[in-house]
């Protein structure tokens, strides 16, 4: 009889993720499917060839779509096409678990390491 995986538990940190994750600390900026002309501000936390982690001034809805824009210096490094798979209230922000729908690219992962390397701009109050 095969042993059934538990879920991760977010308290303890265990994980059941298989691709390693980047702990990446920048602003972001998005724009949610339902509302797309409104562009909305975060930060990401870490991520990995298969998803990322935000944390966002307000909630999003599980599946929902979000383009995230990667944001440099000055300019948008890239942006990436998300599914919401989690999206947990902290504070007065929301803790929000997105998949990619396309794998990372190697490239945009490097641009990441790099940016982890140069620099750490946490928003202000996030």
């Amino acid at each position: 009889m095969r042993e059934r995986r538990q879920p991760a538990d977010r308290r303890t940190g265990s994980d059941r993720r298989q691709q390693p994750r980047l702990p990446v600390v920048s602003a972001v900026r998005f724009l949610r499917s339902s509302s797309p002309d409104r562009v909305l501000h975060g930060q990401i936390h870490d991520v990995s060839t298969a998803g990322l982690r935000l944390v966002l001034e307000e909630p999003v809805t599980a599946g929902e779509s979000l383009l995230v824009e990667i944001l440099g210096e000055q300019t948008i490094l890239f942006s990436l096409s998300t599914q919401v798979a989690w999206c947990t209230p902290e504070d007065s922000r929301h803790r929000v678990g997105c998949v990619l729908v396309k794998p990372l690219a190697p490239r945009h992962m490097a641009r990441l390491r790099t940016l982890l390397q140069s620099e750490r701009r946490p928003l202000a109050g996030v």
